[in-house]
């Protein structure tokens, strides 16, 4: 069983951490569990945690520096794909992942599968900035590998292997 957390708004997230071999890159990140996006997203705060070599505390703030060395990061990203959704059409890079969850015994899960990586608008511009605000999406690719059960009255958030003969 992988356990994930209620965030203040009320909204469910799962911990995942992300691989992109490629790049040769990792970390772990706060996943939105969104039933209605069809796939895995990175969006921008997380993405810019990923590519960067350093840990950066606000880099939408005055730090040229540290954007022109993201931004160099950004460009080895391939595989350019427009994605659809209700608030309207993003550009996004897809890249060969790997996702591994850790389920509550401390035994891990992975997934191979093309992780959507938010492409940035200009930098310090309002959709820059709109950009960083939204939180990476754990999508129906991956969640349809588990049972999800959400207890809103308990606290709880749970993601069931299907195979697993647990609750």
């Amino acid at each position: 069983m992988i356990l994930g957390v209620f965030g203040p708004d009320g909204s469910a997230y799962v911990i995942a951490h992300i691989k992109v071999p490629r790049l040769m890159v990792e970390g772990a990140f706060p996943f939105l569990v969104d039933t209605g996006a069809d796939e895995t997203t990175l969006h921008m705060r997380d993405a810019i945690q990923l590519l960067s070599t350093e840990v950066i505390a606000n880099p939408i703030g005055n730090n040229p520096k540290s954007w022109a060395k993201i931004k160099k990061r950004f460009r080895l990203l391939g595989n350019l794909a427009l994605i659809g959704g209700v608030g309207g059409t993003a550009a996004y890079f897809k890249e060969p992942a790997q996702i591994t969850f850790t389920h509550h015994d401390n035994t891990e899960e992975d997934c191979v599968f093309d992780l959507n990586i938010a492409k940035p608008e200009r930098f310090k511009s309002r959709k820059f900035r709109q950009q960083f605000e939204l939180p990476s999406l754990l999508g129906i690719d991956i969640l349809n590998r588990f049972r999800l059960v959400m207890d809103y009255s308990n606290n709880q958030i749970s993601l069931f292997t299907l195979n697993s003969v647990e609750p």
